[in-house]
């Protein structure tokens, strides 16, 4: 079994994938990958977080590169850290204009949204050369060139790995623009609950992910998550931009959300195409991941022996989580953090023979002593392995934050079939620079005359302005539908904008539904008023009485009909 990262061509490319054999598919759902780049260094950092599924022998990547980049670990907390504050946030507020009277029923508001988650080797065999070897965290790695894909096939397979037949086309495009590629696997003694992202740095201009290798394994609509850091705003070149409809969200069930309206909005666009989650300056991660309070290093180096070392561990803020006190089971141990323990402190078999876990013996070492040589243990070595491989990848990614000055995240989502052309990403100091995550909506009841809040017509509005007038909640209980799905025909559409951007300029559009949701808005708006004028029983509270608001609308749907 081989996992695929297709990494660093001479764009800079990136991506992450898995490729089988049939007997036992391992399918790559998602992708999380960020970008660093410094456009006057013609330099570019890619870190890529790694999810795998399966036995600890059969992983393995291949990474196209151009030349031999600097490989090293980056870490989790990275990826974790970015995510919910550049993740796309859609709330619906209540209000009321006047006061609303409680039925005693207790009928309330069936929801409210808050969504939100090496020098050179000598070797060669059949058309392939060694570059590079080296050890990296817990994996060995290997650059090499190929004079052909079928050598690399071949090389492949006499270094077992597990590979499909139907690989070596994919391969082909990246060993003839001639790329190397790197070979990676984990080293003796290590397993898939090591493994950790890395990072690398190489020579290029434009982030881009040969999405192709992808394809082999990818689920439908496989999930892009890009993070780019560099001067300005990060946009796609080779695919469209779409700008989501907002009105497609269901803010009053989550039955649709975020990740949906971006499926079907790349889709509009052809299925291939990024939305921009999220654009802004860098200081919204500056000193998080590390800034020099932050963990307890000097009480790592001056500790007398491994207990009180460990003391330093858990209490001296290296723990990525802990729950229910200072020595506990449900301690979470950050997986760079929990690679070095294993060197360090490694759980003995004698131990683990009685259900005891790495967690459990790490944060109780002192009720298993016994288990192990404590005065054998090498503090030097075990407090600086914590800063090669703990606190060093946090103290690098930190550094992106500090030395450029804006971040952008992108999201799509691809089929199989729709991974035919590489994206890549450049900068645009011409759009605007920021993109907020907050998309809000208002839920307005209209109690003035004091109606109760079960049968008072509303009305909610939407991020981009638009107002859409609502029967109340007792007419939806009687008619059995939901809120979303009255608003359906404004969800019919989950792009708002279809628009081509580029290293310059402002965005050249291709399709704009705007002026449509609109017009949607406005029937929506004119069906609701003629139904209530006719006499609409649980609209407002009373059989037909309607009050002068909806008259007036009544009026202006009248006159817009005439027009």
């Amino acid at each position: 079994m081989i996992a695929l990262l297709a990494l660093l061509s001479p764009d800079a490319h990136a991506c992450g994938g898995f490729a089988c054999d049939n007997a036992r598919p391992v399918m790559q759902a998602a992708e999380r990958i960020l970008f660093a780049v410094d456009l006057a260094k013609e330099e570019v950092e890619a870190h890529v977080q790694i999810t795998y599924t399966g036995e600890s022998e059969d992983f393995a990547w291949i990474v196209p590169v151009t030349g031999e980049p600097e490989i090293f670990l980056s870490t989790d907390a990275l990826f974790s850290t970015l995510y919910f504050p550049t993740n796309p946030n859609y709330t619906l507020t209540t209000v009321e204009l006047g006061t609303c009277r409680s039925d005693s029923r207790g009928v309330s508001l069936a929801g409210s949204a808050d969504a939100a988650v090496s020098s050179s080797v000598d070797f060669e065999s059949g058309g392939v050369n060694v570059l590079a070897t080296s050890n990296v965290g817990p994996y060995s790695t290997t650059v090499i060139e190929a004079d052909s894909s079928a050598a690399l096939m071949a090389w492949l397979d006499t270094e077992g790995y597990d590979i499909p037949a139907n690989f070596e086309p994919v391969l082909a495009p990246y060993v003839a623009s001639g790329q190397n590629f790197i070979a990676l696997k984990l080293l003796p003694g290590n397993s898939s609950g090591d493994i950790a992202p890395l990072g690398m740095r190489y020579a290029g201009t434009k982030p881009s992910i040969p999405i192709q290798l992808t394809s082999i394994a990818a689920v439908p609509d496989t999930r892009l998550e890009v993070y780019v850091v560099g001067a300005s705003r990060a946009v796609p070149e080779s695919y469209l931009h779409v700008v989501p409809n907002d009105m497609a969200y269901d803010y009053f069930g989550q039955t649709v959300v975020y990740d949906d309206i971006i499926t079907r909005a790349a889709d509009e666009a052809g299925g291939q195409a990024f939305s921009t989650d999220w654009a802004g300056s860098t200081s919204l991660m500056r000193d998080v991941l590390y800034n020099d309070t932050m963990f307890d290093e000097d009480g790592l180096a001056t500790a007398p022996d491994i207990f009180a070392w460990m003391d330093v561990i858990l209490g001296g803020g290296f723990l990525s989580q802990q729950s229910g006190g200072y020595y506990s089971y449900y301690t979470t141990f950050d997986v760079n953090l929990a690679n070095v323990l294993r060197t360090v402190l490694p759980l003995p078999a004698s131990v683990a023979a009685d259900g005891v876990t790495e967690s459990m013996f790490w944060t109780n070492l002192r009720y298993y002593e016994a288990s192990f040589d404590a005065e054998a243990i090498d503090l030097s070595a075990a407090t600086a392995a914590v800063d090669a491989g703990f606190v060093e990848p946090r103290r690098h990614a930190n550094a992106l934050f500090r030395n450029h000055n804006q971040m952008s995240r992108l999201t799509s989502s691809l089929d199989a079939a729709e991974m035919t052309v590489d994206p890549t990403f450049v900068f645009n100091a011409d759009m605007d620079q920021i993109v907020d995550i907050n998309h809000p909506a208002t839920l307005t009841y209209h109690c003035e005359n004091g109606e109760y809040r079960e049968h008072a017509y509303r009305d909610i509005a939407f991020p981009d302005g638009t107002t859409v007038d609502l029967p109340s909640e007792d007419w939806f209980n009687d008619e059995g539908i939901t809120e979303y799905e009255y608003l359906s025909d404004l969800a019919a559409l989950s792009s708002a904008v279809i628009e081509k951007t580029g290293a310059t300029g402002e965005p050249e559009t291709w399709t704009d539904n705007r002026e449509t949701l609109a017009g949607i808005a406005d029937g929506l708006n004119a069906d609701f008023a003629e139904m209530f004028l006719n006499g609409c029983g649980g609209c407002n509270g009373g059989p037909v009485s309607a009050s002068p608001l909806l008259i007036g609308l009544a009026a202006i749907v009248a006159r817009r009909r005439r027009v």
